[in-house]
This record gives C-alpha cells, structure tokens and sequence, in this order.
C-alpha cells in the first residue's frame, strides 16, 4: 500500500496499482502524470447541524447536513483534481489493457473521453463533497479540532465502527488513495502522526478478538466499500499508521525503513485473528475489483493470518451478470506469484512470507481462491435472497406509485443530465440476477447446498407475473424504432415484439422498415420504444441514425412517449450515446436524457423478466399520463 506521494516510486507499503490479470507491471505509463502532493495544502473545516438532514445524490439518500467552517487553503481544490485526474487515467489504462474488457476498450474516442470526464467530475465531486469540510467535534465520523497524542502502539489503534460507518456512508466514488493524499496527510504533517489520534476517544479501541478486524484492502478500490462488521473494533492503515515518510530514510529505503510503525504489522494481523479482505463486487474494471489479489503487500497481510480467520468482504455491486462472469474470470486466473510492488525488495521479502506460510504458490493459488469464492458466493446469496424486498423501487411495480416515489424519479432524470453516475445506498440495489448464484460455487459443502436450495426456488419475479399498471392491450399501439442494420439491435428487438405480443402489452406492434417508417405509421402509435445501439458492427450509431432520428422527432412532436432501451453492456454509457447525436438534435437528446432508459439482458431469462416488466409499468405510467 503505497504510503508516499504518488510520485515517489519507492514509497511502498501494499496494495495500490495493478490488476489481477494485468499483463503489465505497476509502473505508470507516460500518458499518466503523476501528482504533485499537497505539502502545505490542507482541506477546510465543518461542522455537523444537529438535526438537519440533506439528499446526497451521490448516495442516493439524505445525510447530516454539514456546514463549512473555513474553505479548504489556496490551491488545494486544484491540486486535488489533478489527484483524480491521475486516479482516473490510471484506472482507464487498467481498463484498456484488461484482456477480459478488451470488446468493451474498442470504442470511438469522443464515446472514451465522455465516459472518463463523467468519471473525473463524479469523483472530484465525492472527494469534494466528503474532504473539504471534515465535520469537527466528538460524535460519530467527526475528528477532533487538534490531536490527543498519548502512546498507544499502532497494533492498538482500533476504531469502533460505529465512527468509521458515519464516514463511509457518505463517500461513494472517494479512492482510498485520495483519502490519505488530499486530507490525512495535510491534516496530520504538523504533528506527524496517525489520523487516529485526531478520532474522539470514545471511539478508539484495542482491536483484540473476538471483536477485532484486521482490514486487508487496496488503496486504488473505495472507501464507500470498507464495511466491518456492526459493532465490531477496526483496524485500519490509513487511520492506524503514519502516513508521513521518516525524513531520514534514503529513497533507496525498504518500506519498514521508510515507515517504521510498519514493523508492528505482523504482530497486529497476528494478535487481532480475524482478516478481513475487502474486494470490489464487479462494478468497477475486474482488474480493480480484484486489485487486492495482485498487491504483494495484501498477500503478506493474507500470508499472516492464522488458518481459518481469513475473511472476504465484496464491495458493492449491481449484480449484473455479464460482470460478474467477469470477475470470476479473473479469480480463476489468480496467480499470488505475479503480484506486484513498486520496491523489489518487498517483493522478495514477500514471496518469501508466502512461501514459508503456504508451501508453494500453487497452493497458496488454492486457499486464497476459495476463500475470495466463498467470499463472493456470500455475498451472492445475500443479495439474491433480500432482492425482492430491497432492489425493486416501489415506483417500479406500483401502478399507483406517486409521492415519494415520483419524487425519486424525478431526481433520478436530474442526475441523468447532469451525467451523474449514481451508487445507491444499501437499500436501493438494483435488480438481481439469480444466474449469478452458480458462478460463485467451489468445493465448500455449505456453499452447494445453499446453492442447490437457491436454485430450487421459483424465480422473481416469475414470467408469468404481469407487468404493473399496463392498461388493456386493445387500447396500446407499440412501435420499435431502431439501427436496422445492426444485428444486436435486431436481437433485441426480435425479443421485445415477442415478449409483448405473449405477454400480452399491446394490440399491435410495428417494426421500423428497411427505408424508414412514414410519419403516418409513427403517429398511429401511442408508444414508442428506441432500441439505443452505438457504433458496433461498422453499423451507425443509434443517434447518427437519419431514420430513427426521424421517427423519434415526429413521436416527440405528437407528444406520443418515447422510452429509450439499451442492452446491459451499455447500461454505464448513457451519456456516451447521447453525445454520438453530434448536436444535430439537440432536442432529441435533451428529452431522452431525462427519461428513465431501461436495460435489458437477453440471455438470462429471468434478467429478461424483469426487464419486460419494467418496460410494461413505463408503458402503463405512459398511458396514464397521457404522453409527454
């Protein structure tokens, strides 16, 4: 885990960079410039409102209001975009050069610098958001005005978690690495201690079992998704360590002589007992959901706990499957003896540790896969089993939904414009895919009876389910605009007009022609569905399309509703496509980018379920609201 500033290639102390199938080392190629550090840039002060709340839609829910005391000094809001700046083109070379995202890579340029300025401004947006006014005072999350420095060693600097959930639950998209170069550093250089020293007493203490929780995690994966267990006793490195280089290790210096407090490492692991690994659940790049396998220094915390008290925590995830196969991929391809550190002391040192503590490589391939399976697996199940009462919103199944729930969707088409990628908070998941639950099974007995048990319930919702709020067929007139010439576009479209003719949907339903529909056919429909395609198989994209820009200005001219459909692997590129309109309608893109879209999965049939059903409560809301 990289404990220097991001331009010192020496300053190591773990997980940072790399991927579990990268096939390059960790250096940072010349694209990537690397950041100054913030030096005598500090963040500003808060300070929580008691009793105040205000909608984070970044999280997707209300927290405590917080109130700027004093603005962060000169230049350190520019210093920290250029800190996000360099995180987000390292992770899109991770992207590119992943072989498992290679179909996803081979896009145009203008689709790869809107989807990485989305990124940039989402994450300079969190760290802004979650860094800059740091509340002070003593309750949960809150840090002291000034330090209370005693002797505690490091291996008894545990948190409650109680303060540290107060923080992670208001810093989605906020990098680890961020965190400790934008304000733990800054906050902590006139006394050169740990940031633990600054939490309020109350929620300090020794990490010891049964309670204790040594966090294993990698600096370049989210705050967001360092979640111990409730009521537990954590213990962390950026809060428990000096994160501020010795001034008189040379830059040739291994890490323990660079950061001494590093020495009382293993003696923690060792007391606490109980690792826990903290992963990403497949939201991000696989390659950065599993950077922790890659990390050398990550192994040496595994390679130190004792048998059987290894654990492993996935982050947050939309439990898309396409993802998922993914990740599973790269879990397969695991191999601890091509993990990674910027010193190649370290390194040796610890190949060695995992030598002596597994026997070999191979077997240590094995223990650390299966846990990382049983890890995921959990998770899986989980999920699956909560879906139904957490991941659908009510405004989705709910014909007479309204109130709360209208006002969610309303913010929802807010941040679409704003080009928001949002993360929802816990209760808010979105919609689970039970074929996901095989891909995670190993040899753990436990595992495949929970499987099999899993398998053997009815599917949710079942095909049978009819779709919420659909009005009757005879009075619905479907037409299904899109690229005619693209293949996957016909796939789904092939699929739509079945499902909505067996299901039952519509009266009629209509395919634009080779050449185009006429006025008159759209006009004669009261629904229109836009099948969204970009520029894959040499074909035009959907909004370059003559044609199906046609179709959807005479729709949007009658005021006949217009809902935007993509498949699954497009379902992080809305703002992509719309950029591909080129400003040629400006009106086109402006309606549909506040528009809810819907993806959907053609080959999961319980995925394709759900997506019908959807697209059958849009249509009946539709009716009811008698278009736009």
């Amino acid at each position: 885990r990289e404990m220097g500033t991001a331009s010192s290639t020496n300053s190591t102390s773990g997980g940072g960079g790399g991927g579990a199938s990268m096939p390059k080392g960790p250096e940072l190629p010349p694209t990537v410039v690397s950041p100054e550090p913030f030096d005598e840039l500090s963040p500003g002060l808060g300070a929580t409102i008691t009793n105040k709340t205000v909608y984070n839609p970044l999280v997707g829910d209300y927290r405590p209001k917080i109130e700027c005391v004093q603005d962060p000094s000169a230049g350190w809001d520019q210093r920290l975009q250029e800190h996000v700046q360099s995180y987000c083109s390292k992770r899109h070379v991770l992207w590119t050069n992943d072989p498992i995202q290679k179909v996803e890579a081979l896009r145009p340029d203008d689709t790869e610098r809107l989807t990485a300025e989305y990124m940039r401004a989402t994450t300079t947006r969190a760290c802004r958001e979650l860094l800059a006014a740091w509340p002070r005072g003593d309750g949960p999350g809150e840090l002291l005005h000034d330090p209370l420095i005693d002797t505690t060693p490091p291996r008894e600097r545990g948190v409650m978690e109680e303060w540290w959930a107060a923080v992670c639950s208001r810093a989605p998209f906020v990098p680890t690495r961020i965190f400790v170069e934008a304000f733990v550093k800054p906050v902590t250089k006139a006394s050169c201690c740990a940031l633990w020293f600054f939490i309020p007493p109350q929620f300090r203490a020794n990490p010891t079992p049964p309670n204790g929780v040594f966090i294993s995690h990698a600096w370049d994966l989210g705050m967001w998704d360092i979640r111990p267990p409730s009521g537990s006793v954590m213990w962390l490195d950026t809060l428990a360590i000096v994160q501020h280089r010795q001034p008189t290790a040379l830059m040739t210096a291994s890490a323990e002589e660079a950061y001494p407090e590093l020495l009382d490492l293993v003696p923690t692991i060792e007391a606490i007992q109980n690792t826990l690994l903290v992963v990403g659940g497949g939201y991000n790049v696989p390659a950065v959901s599993l950077m922790p396998l890659a990390r050398s220094w990550c192994l040496y915390e595994i390679a130190h706990t004792p048998p059987g008290a290894l654990r492993v925590h996935v982050g947050w995830s939309p439990w898309r499957l396409v993802e998922q196969q993914r990740v599973k991929f790269g879990i397969d391809c695991l191999d601890v003896a091509k993990a990674q550190s910027f010193d190649p002391k370290d390194k040796r040192m610890i190949d060695v540790r995992v030598i002596d503590s597994f026997g070999t490589f191979e077997r240590a391939n094995e223990q650390i896969r299966a846990a990382v399976l049983h890890g995921y697996f959990v998770a899986v199940a989980n999920a699956y089993q909560q879906a139904p009462a957490r991941t659908v919103p009510a405004s989705a199944l709910d014909e007479n939904a309204g109130g709360a729930g209208a006002a969610d969707e309303e913010r929802q088409q807010k941040e679409l414009r704003e080009g928001i990628l949002r993360v929802h908070a816990a209760g808010h998941q979105p919609l689970f895919n039970k074929s996901i639950v095989a891909l995670f099974v190993g040899d753990n007995q436990e595992d495949k009876a929970t499987c099999k048990s899993i398998e053997a319930q009815p599917s949710w919702p079942s095909q049978s389910q009819p779709a919420a709020g659909a009005m009757a067929s005879q009075d619905i007139h479907v037409h299904i605009c899109h690229v005619v010439e693209s293949t996957s576009a016909a796939r789904l479209v092939s699929r739509i007009e079945a499902s909505v003719v067996d299901q039952g949907l519509a009266q009629t339903v209509q395919v634009t022609a080779a050449d185009g529909a006429t006025r008159e056919a759209v006009e004669a429909a009261n629904f229109v569905v836009a099948v969204v395609t970009g520029p894959d198989e040499g074909c035009v994209p959907f909004f370059a399309d003559e044609r199906c820009m046609r179709e959807v200005e005479w729709a949007l001219e009658a005021h006949i509703p217009v809902q935007p459909v993509i498949h699954t692997v497009n379902e992080s590129n809305i703002g992509a496509l719309l950029s591909l309109n080129n400003n040629t309608k400006p009106n086109i893109t402006e309606k549909l980018a506040g528009v809810q879209w819907l993806a959907l999965e053609d080959h999961d049939p319980e995925y394709w379920a759900v997506g019908i059903t959807k697209l059958g409560s849009q249509l009946g809301r539709a009716m009811r609201n008698g278009g736009y």
